[in-house]
């Protein structure tokens, strides 16, 4: 009796091993236990619609070829750190919702039976403000730490948060730091026609630059701030939405053995010093180097992330715990970071080198009361 034919391409053949579905390509037969890739658990499960959470994948077998999704989108960037562990950023989404983790590896595809949970930054996120109930500041009129402006129709609120940070605060979506205006104790709409922010010892901490007299700061109902005389708009703000920008270190600092390279800002390659001091070059636009002149004409040197502060502080820059995008987040343990977004809820995103990933790249939220305090030499 002649044998049945086998198949030349048979199913693809799902198994469900610990909390990974398995589907493995068209074979002749199924993957063996020994050779079948798993992902056994990822981390944070939660992250904003945004986009740009740093989550750790962890499994067996996984190839140095890997592709991650969530959900039936890819992740914007993967990197393998070893076969049991990696690294992937989630993408942007429309809407909160919850989704599972698909990697393929090695010609198969494991997904994951725990779900990583989209969030969307809401006003409910936002603590409580007090409405002044009016879109505008006339001459004269200050906005305090707490109280918030509305538009005409009340679709937006601007408001200054407890710890100062300026907040576009939509009736629904997500909450937006109004980019440029540090953090301070009030805003003020001068007389002069300038707007400006109040620091804590009450000097003025920035300014619009505008100086028509009896100009207004107006919130209007598509979500525009403006400073406006009239029908003449001389000053509008900019929304910070501030995804991490990911590891742009340079390429050649990036492939040289760690400390095993003096950078241009003389600090050692892929230490958290290094990458800090590239950031302030590259995005704060500031000639930063571990030596260098302050603003009140004091040279120092920047030396080990644990002396940031004591050096900034010398040197004429402004330490203290208030976070602003551009920022220095100093650890007076040895630890420096570059602070990539505010969020509504207190915590702060940090981008950072030699952190949980030794000499190498990444991002991750932290509570503003685990770090010693925050350098501003040039915020953005």
């Amino acid at each position: 009796m002649p044998r049945p034919r086998r198949h030349a391409l048979t199913a693809a053949v799902a198994v469900l091993a610990g909390v990974v579905m398995v589907l493995g390509p068209a074979a002749t037969a199924p993957a063996s236990a020994a050779t079948t890739p798993k992902l056994t658990s990822f981390s944070p499960r939660t992250g904003e619609t945004t986009g740009g959470t740093r989550v750790v994948v962890k499994g067996k077998r996984f190839s140095s070829s890997v592709k991650v999704w969530f959900g039936s989108t890819r992740a914007t960037k993967v990197k393998r750190l070893s076969s049991t562990k990696v690294v992937a950023w989630s993408p942007e989404v429309a809407s909160a919702r919850s989704v599972r983790l698909k990697l393929r590896t090695r010609g198969v595809t494991v997904r994951s039976t725990k779900t990583f949970a989209y969030r969307a930054t809401t006003t409910r996120q936002v603590p409580d403000l007090v409405d002044l109930g009016t879109d505008r500041l006339v001459p004269g009129a200050s906005l305090l730490r707490g109280q918030s402006l509305t538009s005409a129709t009340g679709a937006y609120r601007v408001g200054l948060r407890a710890d100062g940070v300026l907040l576009l605060v939509p009736r629904s979506g997500a909450v937006r730091q109004v980019a440029g205006v540090p953090a301070g104790t009030s805003l003020q709409m001068r007389p002069d026609g300038a707007l400006v922010a109040i620091g804590t010892a009450g000097q003025v901490v920035w300014s619009s630059g505008t100086g028509t007299p009896g100009a207004e700061l107006v919130v209007h109902d598509d979500g525009s701030l403006t400073v406006s005389a009239g029908d003449t708009v001389l000053w509008r703000a900019a929304l910070l939405v501030a995804p991490v920008r990911g590891d742009d270190y340079p390429a050649s600092l990036r492939a040289a053995a760690r400390t095993s390279v003096v950078d241009p800002w003389r600090f050692y390659n892929r230490e958290c010093t290094s990458f800090v001091a590239w950031r302030m070059n590259q995005v704060n636009q500031v000639a930063f180097t571990n030596f260098m002149t302050g603003p009140n004409g004091t040279a120092g040197r920047w030396s080990n992330a644990g002396t940031w502060g004591t050096n900034a502080r010398k040197i004429g820059y402004r330490v203290d715990k208030v976070p602003a995008v551009g920022s220095i987040a100093w650890y007076s343990g040895r630890h420096v970071a570059w602070v990539s977004r505010v969020n509504a809820d207190g915590t702060v995103l940090l981008e950072e080198y030699n952190w949980s990933n030794p000499g190498g790249y990444g991002s991750r939220t932290a509570t503003v009361s685990a770090i010693s305090g925050f350098i501003h030499v040039k915020d953005l």
